[in-house]
C-alpha cells in the first residue's frame, strides 16, 4: 500500500506519480515530484516538500515496488531508509515519523497502519478507477500492488519433489494451511482455483 500523513488532502496516485517521486529518472513520463504542488496539490500544500520513506536495497517488498512501479529504474537520492526489527517494523517507523514529516509518503503494508497516517487509492494508469486496499480488490487482486508470495523448491527437470517437500507444500496448500496464512494477519489465503492449479503443479 502506499501512505501520506493523514492531513494530506491527495486523492489518489498512479503508478506514474509514484514513480515521479521515488525514480531517479522516471520512464512513464513525469518529471522527478519534489513538492507536493508537482502531483497537483494547491494552497498550503503546493509548496510541502515530499519526503519519501522505503527500505534499502535489497529487500523483497522494495524490489517488487522497483519492479511493479519503477520499471526497473534506479531510486532517486534522498529517500529516507527506515530500519526496525524487520521490514514490518520498519514501515511502522516510517508511520510513526510522520507526525513531523507531514509531507511524507511511504511504500508499507496494511499492518503499518497508525493514527497518523491514511491509506491512498491507488490506479495503475492515468484514467484508470483508484482503488482501495481492501479484502476484496487484493484477494482478487484488482488492487494495482497485490502479489503473490512464492515458494521455490530445487527439483531438477525430469524427476519427482522429495517425499517430505511434497506433503509440506500440500500441507501449506490445505485448508488447514491456508487458514494459518489467514490468520498470520500479514497475508492472505490463495483464491481456490489458485490452490488448484498450485497442487497439480505437485504431481
Amino acid at each position: 500500500i502506499v501512505l501520506v500523513a493523514k492531513s494530506n488532502p491527495i486523492k489518489g496516485l498512479t503508478f506514474a506519480q509514484i514513480e515521479a517521486i521515488y525514480a531517479k529518472e522516471p520512464k512513464r513520463g513525469l518529471a522527478p515530484a519534489k513538492t507536493w504542488g508537482d502531483l497537483g496539490l494547491t494552497g498550503k500544500w503546493k509548496d510541502v516538500p515530499i519526503h519519501p520513506y522505503g527500505l534499502k536495497p535489497p529487500n523483497g517488498i522494495e524490489q517488487f515496488v522497483k519492479w511493479k512501479v519503477l520499471n526497473w529504474g534506479d531510486w532517486r537520492e534522498g529517500i529516507q531508509n527506515v530500519k526496525g526489527q524487520g521490514f514490518t517494523h520498519a514501515f511502522t517507523v516510517a508511520s510513526n515519523d510522520m507526525r513531523a514529516q507531514l509531507g511524507g509518503v511511504t511504500y508499507a503494508l496494511l499492518a503499518n497502519l497508525t493514527p497518523d497516517v491514511r491509506v491512498v487509492p491507488l490506479a495503475e494508469k492515468n484514467g484508470d478507477p483508484f482503488i482501495m486496499p481492501t479484502i476484496e480488490t487484493v484477494y482478487q487482486h484488482t488492487y494495482p500492488l497485490s502479489r503473490y508470495v512464492y515458494i521455490y523448491v530445487n527439483r531438477p527437470p525430469g524427476t519427482m519433489l522429495e517425499p517430505k517437500i511434497k506433503e509440506f507444500l500440500k500441507a501449506v496448500l490445505s485448508k488447514q494451511g491456508q487458514d494459518v496464512v489467514a490468520a498470520e494477519g500479514v497475508f492472505m489465503p490463495l483464491l481456490p482455483r489458485v490452490v488448484q492449479e498450485e497442487l497439480a503443479k505437485l504431481e
